[in-house]
């Protein structure tokens, strides 16, 4: 049966952002009826009620599912000429959902988040200290889960496993979720098309905004994933911000440059102190501040794709408090994959800008 319709199923609140990087617009163009089950409401109302979106989307196809009984009966009520693209994993509290949907014969697909390399190299204690803080009931269930066969959770395997990166995501066929007939299907970044559009609008100038570097906020002290779920968070404000301030102060004195923060998404800065000491904070520009800009300060934020794309240099730093976490394994490896080093903000550090802004 030929695809008609076009089902994304996600699990955190849906944003203009989103509409654009989903490429819902080509779909569309290309004959496709689309829709997007919002599935926060349900499987995270923590951060359904804590989440406020910056750029909330009017868009017809958009579904607030409340309820896990709402999800399922609207999944009954599908035509058989949808096409599910599931971007919700497969753990307890979306069991019923996936059985659903197997028990309808729903093709379906899965998209794995994951674009960043392994965090290997990371001392076995502090991966042990990040993993015990997340240990609960839920998350162990959840990996006891992930080793049962399919067929006896009564779930039939995805049609296609959607991946960016180099290569097939192992972690999804260790979970059991090998898709029938090895269908795995290599796509960009969900990033990437937010590049080709500014790409085609206008190729990046020297002359565009000399005067700038970019910050790739990754909210780390605040992040709400880690808030929803009971984690401590990764630093703190006062062992992070005051680090930063000092570093983007030396590059506003040494080379004459405006320091522009790239808030994370999810962010909302402007209903606290001023941690970055009044320099200027834009939401939903990260792309074209980068285009714009002449390097990104970047710990292991995936907008780091923006300064491959656009052939921008890239300073990475870290600090004491995120080296003892995996998240400094991930900074290491992210350097590294770039033939770069980290440097540590936490301590006394002298940066080669010769070096540094060298594009190979």
């Amino acid at each position: 049966m030929p695809i008609n319709t076009i089902l994304f199923l996600v699990q955190s609140p849906f944003s203009q952002r989103d509409y654009e990087r989903f490429g819902l617009d080509i779909l569309h163009e290309n004959g496709f009826r689309v829709a997007v089950w919002d599935l926060t409401p349900c499987l995270r109302p923590q951060a359904f009620k804590n989440t406020v979106v910056p750029d909330p989307v009017d868009f017809n196809g958009l579904r607030l599912q409340k309820s896990k009984a709402d999800v399922i009966a609207a999944l009954r009520s599908l035509d058989r000429d949808t096409f599910i693209i599931a971007m919700i994993p497969l753990e307890l509290q979306t069991l019923a959902i996936f059985r659903e949907v197997s028990r309808r014969h729903i093709r379906y697909g899965l998209k794995t988040g994951r674009t960043v390399p392994d965090a290997k190299g990371v001392k076995i204690r502090s991966r042990l200290k990040d993993r015990l803080r997340t240990m609960c009931f839920e998350t162990l269930a959840n990996r006891l889960l992930h080793e049962i066969p399919l067929k006896w959770l009564r779930i039939e395997p995805a049609w296609i496993l959607m991946y960016s990166g180099s290569e097939q995501p192992d972690q999804l066929t260790s979970k059991g979720q090998t898709p029938n007939n090895g269908r795995y299907v290599q796509i960009p970044s969900l990033d990437h098309d937010l590049f080709l559009k500014l790409d085609g609008e206008q190729t990046r100038l020297a002359n565009e905004e000399p005067g700038i570097c970019v910050f790739l906020d990754e909210y780390l002290p605040f992040h709400p994933d880690r808030h929803h779920l009971g984690i401590p968070p990764l630093t703190h404000p006062d062992d992070y911000f005051p680090v930063l301030c000092k570093l983007f102060a030396m590059i506003e004195r040494d080379l004459g440059l405006e320091v522009v923060i790239a808030a994370h998404p999810r962010s909302n800065y402007e209903n606290g102190p001023d941690y970055f000491d009044g320099r200027r904070i834009e939401r939903g520009k990260t792309a074209e501040l980068v285009r714009k800009g002449q390097f990104v300060i970047t710990h292991a934020s995936t907008s780091l794709a923006f300064a491959v794309l656009f052939a921008i240099p890239a300073l990475f730093v870290t600090t004491d408090p995120l080296k003892k976490t995996i998240n400094g394994a991930w900074i290491e490896n992210f350097a590294n994959a770039m033939g770069k080093k980290p440097y540590n903000l936490s301590r006394p550090y002298r940066i080669d800008w010769d070096q540094e802004l060298v594009v190979d």
